[in-house]
């Protein structure tokens, strides 16, 4: 009885997590790779994009940026705001490449190497309070990532309270 019991269970949870997954899945791309697209139809896209950003809509704009990319994937700065709109969904590795790939497409893009520091000093400050709250660091360690910790805080706080605010 009791592993048909747990056999139910797993089968449930199995079942609500391939459920979850696809509610929360951003829609492919409907512009097939290569595909051309004008640059009339990419600028109101990217209209369409700023503006379900404007709305708070962070699963459209990222849908939308990502149509554009795939029909132009060099395009610089649609990565640039695609890593944008990652940072305000707090998805920082998917931030992190999108401003890689801005870089690759625009070496001299330089709010995207702006962006990307803000990127690696969330990860950093996540990572940091991990390691801090964990019982496998020393006392040492954890006095010392306090203390980085506050200085990033304490030199952040004046410029920028959140990496989204070095948008555009």
């Amino acid at each position: 009885m009791l592993k048909v019991k747990r056999f139910i269970l797993a089968a449930t949870v199995v079942a609500t997590s391939g459920l979850i997954s696809a509610c929360v899945t951003a829609p492919t791309a409907s512009v097939a790779p290569n595909e051309s697209m004008s640059r009339i139809e990419m600028d109101q896209l990217v209209a369409n994009a700023e503006q379900a950003i404007t709305m708070n809509n962070l699963v459209s704009a990222i849908a939308i940026y990502k149509r554009v990319l795939t029909a132009h994937p060099d395009n610089a700065p649609a990565w640039f705001r695609l890593g944008t709109v990652y940072i305000r969904s707090n998805q920082t590795i998917l931030a992190q490449q999108a401003f890689e790939q801005a870089l690759r497409a625009d070496p001299n893009m330089t709010k995207a190497f702006a962006n990307l520091a803000l990127v690696h000093i969330t990860q950093f400050r996540a990572a940091a309070t991990a390691a801090i709250n964990s019982d496998q660091v020393s006392e040492a360690n954890r006095a010392a990532l306090k203390s980085l910790l506050r200085d990033v805080d304490h030199t952040m706080s004046p410029v920028v309270s959140t990496p989204a605010a070095v948008s555009k």
